[in-house]
């Protein structure tokens, strides 16, 4: 009853087992193998929980470095955007505003949409050179919504996801 005490306690590396071949013996045994089971147990929910203490900070962490990340990207005042292999824009921040357009109004067009069409040769021929890996700076010429010209100068990288250019 002693033993049962002390791991009741919490101490479960505490033995109660006799070398008797008796009932009793077997069930001191088998009592013991229990609090092993239990310690393993324990052990592993400890684990478990230094795990996930573990992924929660790392995924606060990168909640902060995302805002502020988002918080530059979107308070630039040059504009800023993705695109697809198609050309076709899938993300830009907030300066487009300065042409007269909403990200909105923007999104889901092909990027050509909004240079001079004097250009777009040139733009095709800098786009073939970034997929092919090579970073790009040149000038252009944005149309803005109210078909206003505005002289750019731009530079252009791939985007690269496990060594492959998306």
């Amino acid at each position: 009853q002693k033993g049962m005490e002390i791991v009741g306690f919490g101490n479960l590396d505490y033995k109660v087992a006799t070398e008797a071949n008796d009932e009793v013996g077997l069930l001191s045994r088998t009592f013991d193998a229990m609090v092993q089971y239990l310690k393993r147990t324990t052990t592993s929910i400890e684990s478990l929980n230094k795990e996930i203490s573990y992924r929660k900070k790392a995924e606060e962490t990168l909640r902060e470095s995302e805002e502020k990340y988002r918080s530059l990207v979107e308070n630039m005042k040059d504009v800023m955007y993705a695109i697809d292999m198609d050309g076709m824009i899938i993300a830009i921040n907030q300066a487009v505003k300065n042409y007269g357009y909403t990200p909105g109004e923007v999104l889901g067009r092909n990027f050509l949409d909004f240079h001079k069409k004097d250009m777009h040769a040139r733009l095709m021929e800098f786009s073939r050179r970034v997929l092919a890996g090579e970073r790009v700076t040149g000038e252009s010429v944005i149309i803005g919504k109210d078909g206003s010209e505005h002289p750019v100068e731009f530079s252009i990288a791939p985007a690269i996801k496990d060594g492959v250019i998306v």
